[in-house]
């Protein structure tokens, strides 16, 4: 379930990432080659998702951590998201000084969990701000295989 990126902007410039899971349902993640099937078909998921936002200017360092539900049997992600504002402050002090964002939503289709060829996963990262608000970012495009 984790994999490498490609972040597209709506002006199609493109950087590179990786999404980790980091729990499923209330177990810490562990590498497994696919989710045993004594799982439920909906599963809560966290993941940490980070990449370089490309800007006309240099480009800034995103780390997302969300939270939601995974539905293996139509491969399905849907999050939402805690934007680090701050990422040298990450942790405790962030959260105190209110450099989260939390009006992300991440959404990635996966491949059915027994897909019979290989599919890419595509998704897209939005803010729920408003267009007026300092907070808000275009659409961004999630392709990956």
């Amino acid at each position: 379930m984790g994999f490498g990126m490609l972040v597209r902007n709506t002006e199609g410039k493109v950087t590179s990432g990786f999404l980790r899971p980091k729990f499923v349902g209330d177990v810490l993640y562990v590498h497994r080659d696919e989710l045993k099937s004594n799982h439920s078909r909906m599963l809560n998921m966290s993941f940490k998702m980070v990449f370089n936002y490309v800007t006309d200017a240099l480009p800034k360092l995103v780390i997302i951590f969300a939270e939601g539900i995974y539905d293996r049997d139509i491969g399905l992600l849907c999050m939402i998201g805690c934007r680090n504002l701050d990422f040298e402050s990450l942790g405790q002090n962030s959260i105190k000084n209110g450099l989260l964002d939390c009006e992300t939503r991440i959404n990635i289709q996966f491949p059915p969990l027994h897909a019979e060829k290989a599919e890419i996963a595509k998704g897209t990262i939005e803010s729920r701000q408003s267009k007026p608000d300092p907070l808000y970012f275009e659409r961004l495009q999630l392709p990956s295989n």
